[in-house]
């Protein structure tokens, strides 16, 4: 067996000192490889993951940035949406009220109003009216055009144009208008 105590007294001052650099070599050796190693292979692997979490809230935030003009751009649109807070009945009453203030404001008579069927689409839904009513043919016309330029989405589908009587001013008017209200999804604000 080796003793290592008589190995050690043998060694002169110079090899002592030269067995120790050894053995604190190889101890720092083992020390890199069992220790070290791992935690900076580990430390590099966290690094290149803060590195793509900075780069994802970069982006993020940027995006952010935009919320507000996205938001306002929406509100914009929110006539032609349909976000579900609103009953039918509450729709098609909106609706009917437009119908009559736009009316009242070229002077046209309502005769008859009569709210149609809705008609369902995943996208969309559809609310068809009729309506009758005279007025002189110049307001009319008009009337039709506010119709359909409306923030409603308004869109005469048929109308039919008649004399009241003969040689009259008046003008006896049958229409059947429809309104398209886009399906929205829920916007968290």
């Amino acid at each position: 067996m080796i003793n290592i105590g008589k190995i050690y007294s043998e060694l002169s001052q110079v090899g002592k000192i030269l067995l120790f650099v050894a053995v604190g070599i190889v101890f720092l050796f083992f020390m890199d490889q069992l220790v070290l190693g791992p935690i900076l292979t580990r430390m590099k692997i966290m690094d290149a993951e803060i590195e793509a979490k900075k780069e994802t809230i970069r982006r993020n935030m940027r995006i952010l940035s935009f919320k507000e003009s996205i938001l306002k751009e929406y509100a914009s649109y929110n006539e032609y949406l349909d976000s579900g807070e609103k009953t039918q009945e509450e729709i098609v009453g909106a609706l009917l009220r437009k119908i009559e203030t736009l009316a009242k404001q070229q002077n046209i008579s309502i005769i008859n109003i009569r709210p149609g069927d809705v008609i369902e689409n995943p996208v969309f839904q559809e609310y068809r009216t009729s309506l009758e009513c005279e007025g002189t043919l110049t307001d009319l016309l008009t009337f039709m055009n506010l119709l359909e330029e409306s923030d409603y989405l308004f869109q005469i589908t048929r109308y039919k144009m008649s004399p009241k009587s003969k040689g009259a001013e008046v003008i006896k008017c049958e229409m059947d208008i429809a309104r398209i209200l886009i399906t929205a999804e829920e916007v968290l604000t």
